[in-house]
């Protein structure tokens, strides 16, 4: 027998009783231990059995996994009797083996539920704080002698009070607490109660003064030693006196404690209490601890701003935070800083983390920021957060230069929801499958210079003049290598000024980041760092996403960055060899930038036709694309994504260079996808919306390949197509017919369903000289038209009006945005909601209705052209839309102007409904649509908005819209001939605006690739036919001898004449106040001009018109706030004009009454004190009568003038004789100084 160890043992004899007990194990089977522990599992029933190694849930894991499960209801509960029966019986069958081995097995331990026992809905809050303070006069003042000595505080708990709440408010604060007596010490017989009660009455009834008084009278009257006897008579002579007192300590002590005592219970009433250690014993004092947190968070006033505080996905929480039954056990921890009852995390308190040492802090912290601002992009903090953007860029790019790989991750993930904004870019590339969607939008700033770059433009230009032995370049040459006209004008100052605020070489960091958030990012060396991330540290695919999303956003950038990182041949050499050097790359990981590194290349090779042969060209990126299209394997997700960004490079790759080769190679492949598209494409709405878009990518693909093969054929009319290609046009109508018929059935009320019919449409006009007429016709006849004409294409062509992005009211939300940080405007809030959405709705049906257009228009089906664009709803949209832009309410419009999606959708299709309506150069119409209702003033009013928002970037619909419609006469009827305005005036007129476009323009028309610059703000004002009346003040300004571009007539008689004939057809071109500044502005020619009789009755004209809105009360000139281009104020304008009237002014009546209209009495008096003190000899040359003026004579004599200085002016004008008698000033200063003098009887002193 093995010695058991005992307490005197060693470590070594342990050891060598456990090498005794193992070697007597080997050599005996049957010998084993005492005692084992074994781990078991106790199923719902409470039967114990062994299981495996299993990882056991904590209480708080289990909870959060039950609530995640669906809820089931509960079995029906067994009836008592039963349930006693069924204990009664296992506690009688249980034999004393089993319970022996029961009580030497250790199950799993329990974590007793905290829900109840610390939450008690019912526990009432205690006032006052824990543990309470009590005066030290309250305690006995001396001990008990039979009792051990204690603390005061044990002292505090023994002691119990039996005085009510109603006598601890009657009775002062310093009133000594004393035991009340249960009866007399000092008494006995039958007769000794009624005696106490009787003293205590007298008791009651006496003050503490009187008591004290009395008690000391008696104890100074009796002997000493009789009054220790009657103290020690106090003390308890039996147990039941004590057990007595005790009893009635305890209920005195019980009655105060009574809620306490409910929380206490109410732990102690779960099952199995009784079995707890040291719960025999109720402690009130300790259950304090377990009540809920008192919260004291303030009350907000309605529109008091308050700390954002943000949880771990970077949601804003609300003030407060009400936690539901769920929340309320489980909660997340939050900072316990100032307002620790409130939910989430400050910024300050983000930025703190993630400076932490510990490494899930940090991550966390960064997470947070990363979802912040993913959600900012998206418009949900507009107008409700102040976020310092560039402060937050700051601590990111601090944070991106980390070691950690996690870091690194969750860094580079803020910064890419930082710069990339996952809206804009979705909308982007979903579009560029759409007919116009190649073209690309630049999103530079450009108000900042710098004088290397422009130095090292101006060497790359000589370098390639020299270089093609061409010294005297090109004017298109020259002008492609100018430098872009910045966006938002500034007047920059000269080069080598050291204070140019605006050279990016001369800002500070701060600085930098506050005015172009992007240079900041290039500033600091981001490529580098991107290089050295993906190719040193080799991280996982999600940090490999978030880097060239960034290198996207700052190829969309400008040029200049995009060669930045085209040449930086370490990056994108590196991205293509490691992502898309092998397909198999695939298999990998879910999280692989396949389809972003094409796109990034597709971006960087749109800004000019060579830049893909030129700078990449050596990377082989096209042969490494076609692979992912030759891709035999399954298609999933992964792999749809990458074959669509491949469809969209290849097709902007044949756009600029267009290669036969390349297109015979992919024909094969085409036609496999064409093929596996028909057979398992689900047109219906609940198909796939992915697959429908990868089936618009590859029909975008298809058509310029029907380009090529039709061009190589000699035309429509050309030679016999190809087999292969036949083979696969007919594939295409057997599609067509499939999806329309589909759409015809099922309707298409999804963008992808119109989007993919769009694409059938416009590769069917491409495709008929490849297949033939007749196969053509069949597809338009049987299931176009009954397309058309059934009741599924009436319910698209109903929604225009309502999702129409010129005629949706939208918030303007452009002071909310990143002001360093532009963006294209995808995401908008519509009026009378809250919520932002995505500007183009499910249901737009407008690119639809452009390929509609296109086709109808190319193949000449008046009769179906007239069933689409004919019908009322497109007839109502289109009046709609004429009513947004006239009637002073252009600016509803102003928002819309800059947004890239408004101008590149329904900005294109009315300027093709336009070229659909109007006549051609030749004057006849070209459609039937316009004979058959619509009126010629809509597509008039319709062109004059459309000139108004045009940008720079679309110069030639301009162009476009001038020779079609704008100074088209046939438009304006009898309103010309009313006017005198002949054909040869239109004409004039308009290459007069041409030659001003012109000059505006400032890049090259015949564009070299698809990225537009300069699209952000229209070429030309909504006061445009007023504008060359400007071209007058800016000569007086620079103070040249002559005018430049148009001489004076040209000038009056173009600015005059046609804003004119504008008016009169119903467009508001310029308010009342515009209108007299320009009409002012045509007085102040060099020459004089207006005294002509051919240019004053056009003069008279105009005043009469603007005397009559004058007259009729309802117009008052606004001269304090108005602007003309957005550049002349009022005041520097009227300067002007006085001079110009004082020297060469002849006495125009016209031009005196101008001048007049700002010194009648109900605009400000500063006007008269400058004109009555300054240019007083003016108005001796003041001629105009009294119906001449803008406004009654009564306006100018009424109220009496009061202002003192005005008043001396105008004495000091009527006694120096300098007013003519009987003019209208002498009428008007005459009578406010009789008004003056009879009121006060004295006339004021004057200065001369």
């Amino acid at each position: 027998m093995i010695k058991r160890p005992s307490k005197k043992d060693s470590e070594k004899e342990i050891l060598r009783m456990q090498q005794e007990f193992y070697v007597e194990q080997n050599r005996d089977v049957n010998f084993q231990p005492a005692a084992k522990v074994v781990r078991v599992q106790r199923d719902e029933d409470g039967s114990a059995k062994p299981v495996e190694r299993i990882t056991r849930q904590s209480e708080f894991a289990k909870r959060r996994a039950q609530r995640a499960q669906p809820v089931t209801p509960e079995p029906p509960q067994q009836d008592e009797p039963m349930s006693k029966e069924s204990d009664d019986g296992s506690h009688d069958e249980s034999s004393p083996e089993e319970l022996l081995k029961e009580t030497f097995i250790i199950g799993e331990v329990v974590e007793r539920r905290p829900d109840k026992s610390f939450h008690t809905a019912n526990a009432a809050q205690i006032e006052g704080s824990f543990p309470k303070t009590m005066h030290i006069t309250t305690y006995p003042a001396q001990q008990k002698a039979n009792e051990p000595k204690k603390s005061i505080f044990a002292q505090m708990l023994s002691k119990g009070k039996v005085e009510s709440k109603r006598k601890e408010l009657e009775e002062p604060q310093d009133k000594i607490e004393f035991e009340e007596p249960a009866g007399s010490t000092l008494l006995e017989g039958w007769d000794a109660t009624e005696i106490h009660n009787e003293n205590m009455r007298k008791l009651s009834q006496m003050t503490i003064d009187e008591i004290n008084k009395e008690k000391n009278h008696l104890l100074s009257t009796l002997d000493p030693k009789l009054v220790d006897f009657l103290k020690s008579r106090k003390k308890p002579a039996a147990k039941e006196n004590a057990s007595e007192k005790e009893t009635a300590k305890i209920e005195s002590k019980l009655l105060p404690k009574q809620e306490i005592l409910q929380a206490g219970m109410e732990v102690l009433s779960e099952k199995g209490s009784d079995q707890w250690i040291n719960f025999d014993v109720l402690e009130p004092e300790k259950l304090e601890w377990t009540k809920e947190i008192e919260q004291s968070v303030k009350q907000l006033k309605p529109g008091e701003s308050y700390e954002a505080r943000f949880d771990w996905k970077g949601i804003l929480q609300p003030y407060t935070f009400e936690p539901t039954a769920k929340q309320k056990d489980d909660r997340e921890l939050y900072l316990h800083g100032e307002d620790a009852s409130r939910p989430g995390y400050t910024l300050q308190e983000l930025f703190r983390l993630a400076r932490s040492n510990v490494l899930q802090q940090r991550i966390s912290a960064l997470g947070a920021v990363a979802g912040m601002l993913n959600i900012m992009n998206q418009g949900f903090y507009h107008g409700v957060l102040e976020l310092p953007v560039s402060k937050v860029f700051f601590f990111l790019r601090f944070a991106l230069d980390e070691n950690t790989p996690s870091v690194v991750e969750v860094a580079s993930r803020a910064l890419a929801s930082l710069f990339y904004n996952d809206t804009d870019e979705i909308l982007l590339d979903t579009l560029f499958d759409s007919e116009y969607g190649m073209v690309q939008p630049e999103l530079a700033l450009n108000i900042t210079h710098s004088h290397e770059e422009e130095q090292h433009q101006r060497e790359q230009q000589m370098q390639a003049s020299f270089g093609g032995m061409n010294l005297s370049a090109s004017s298109s040459q020259r002008t492609s290598a100018q430098t872009r006209k910045v966006h938002f004008k500034a007047n920059l100052p000269d080069p080598d000024d050291p204070d140019d605020v605006h050279n990016r070489e001369t800002m500070n960091d701060f600085h930098l980041a506050e005015t172009d958030l992007v240079e900041c990012l290039v500033r600091t060396n981001i490529l580098e760092r991107i290089r050295y991330i993906l190719f040193a540290m080799k991280p996982e695919g999600a940090t490999v996403i978030n880097c060239t999303k960034i290198l996207i956003r700052l190829a969309r950038t400008s040029e200049q960055i995009a060669l930045k990182i085209a040449t930086n041949e370490a990056l994108i050499g590196g991205l293509v060899k490691h992502y898309l050097g092998s397909i198999e790359s695939t298999e990998r990981g879910d999280h692989l930038p396949q389809h972003l590194v094409v796109k990034l290349i597709r971006i960087l090779s749109g800004y000019r036709k060579k830049f893909y042969n030129q700078l990449l060209h050596r990377f082989h990126a096209v042969s490494l694309v076609k692979r992912y299209i030759f891709s035999r394997k399954d298609i999933d997700v992964k792999m749809i994504q990458i074959q669509i960004e491949a469809f969209r490079f290849l097709r902007q790759l044949m756009h600029s260079m267009p290669d036969d080769g390349l297109y015979s190679e992919l024909w094969p492949a085409l036609c496999y996808l064409l093929e596996w598209h028909y057979q398992h494409l689900i047109f219906d709405e609940d198909g796939p919306f992915i697959i429908r878009q990868h089936a618009v990518a590859l029909l975008a693909l298809i058509g310029p390949g029907l380009q090529r093969e039709i061009a190589a054929a000699g035309g429509p009319g050309g030679g016999a197509p190809n087999a292969l290609h036949r083979q696969l046009v007919e594939k295409l109508f057997a599609c067509f017919s499939k999806w329309f018929t589909a759409a015809e059935r099922n309707g298409a009320n999804e963008f992808s369903q119109k989007m993919l019919l769009a694409g059938c449409l416009w590769n069917a006009a491409r495709a008929k000289s490849i297949v033939g007429p007749e196969l053509y016709e069949t597809f338009l006849m049987k299931y176009l038209s009954r397309f058309v004409r059934s009741n599924r294409f009436n319910e698209i062509i109903q929604t225009i009006s309502s999702t129409s992005l010129i005629l949706t009211h939208f918030e303007d939300r452009s002071q909310y945005g990143i002001a360093p940080l532009p963006s294209l405007g995808a995401v908008q809030v519509r009026y009378g909601q809250t919520i932002p959405t995505l500007i183009v709705t499910r249901s737009y049906p407008v690119l639809l209705l452009h390929a509609l257009l296109q086709l109808t228009r190319n193949e000449q089906c008046l009769q179906l052209e007239n069933e689409i664009f004919g019908c009322a709803a497109h007839h109502r949209y289109l009046e709609a839309v004429c009513a947004r832009f006239i009637g002073g309410k252009q600016k509803d419009t102003d928002a819309l102007i800059g947004n890239w999606f408004v101008q590149t959708i329904e900005q294109r299709y009315l300027l093709d409904v336009l070229a659909l309506l109007g006549p051609g150069k030749g004057g006849q119409n070209q459609t039937t649509v316009l004979r058959d209702g619509l009126d010629s003033t809509i597509a008039l009013q319709l062109a004059f908005s459309l000139t108004c928002s045009i940008s720079e970037a679309f110069y030639p619909a301009l162009v476009k819209l001038f020779d079609d419609i704008i100074f088209v006469p046939c438009y304006y009827g009898s309103v010309a001939k009313q006017l005198a305005v002949s054909g040869e005036d239109l004409q004039r007129w308009k290459l007069n605006f041409k030659l001003l476009a012109e000059r505006a323009v400032n890049f090259t028309l015949d564009r070299e690739g698809l990225t537009l610059t300069e699209w952000k703000t229209p070429m030309l004002r909504p006061s445009w036919p007023y504008s060359p009346l400007y071209l007058m003040v800016d000569k007086l300004e620079k103070g040249t001898e002559k005018l430049e571009l148009l001489t004076e007539s040209a000038i009056i008689d173009t600015g005059l004449r046609l804003s004119e004939l504008l008016e009169a057809c119903g467009m508001t071109i310029a308010n009342p106040t515009e209108r007299l500044m320009y009409l002012l502005a045509a007085f102040l020619g060099p020459e004089s001009k207006f005294l002509e009789p051919t240019h004053s009755v056009v003069f008279e004209r105009r005043l009469c018109g603007l005397r009559i809105l004058a007259a009729s009360g309802s117009v008052v000139f606004a001269f304090e706030t108005t602007k003309i281009e957005e550049r002349k104020s009022f005041y520097g304008l009227y300067q002007l004009a006085l001079d110009v009237f004082q020297s060469s002014s002849y006495g125009h009546a016209g031009f005196g009454s101008v001048l007049m209209a700002p010194l009648a009495q109900q605009y400000d008096v500063r006007w008269r004190n400058m004109v009555w003190s300054e240019y007083v000899a003016v108005l001796r040359f003041i001629t105009c009568s009294e119906h001449e003026l803008f406004g009654e004579l009564e306006q100018y004599l009424q109220p009496v003038e009061s202002d003192i200085v005005l008043l001396r002016s105008y004495g000091q004008a009527l006694n120096s004789n300098l007013l003519r008698p009987g003019s209208i000033p002498h009428r008007v200063a005459n009578h406010h100084v009789q008004a003056y003098r009879s009121k006060v009887k004295v006339m004021p002193p004057s200065d001369v």
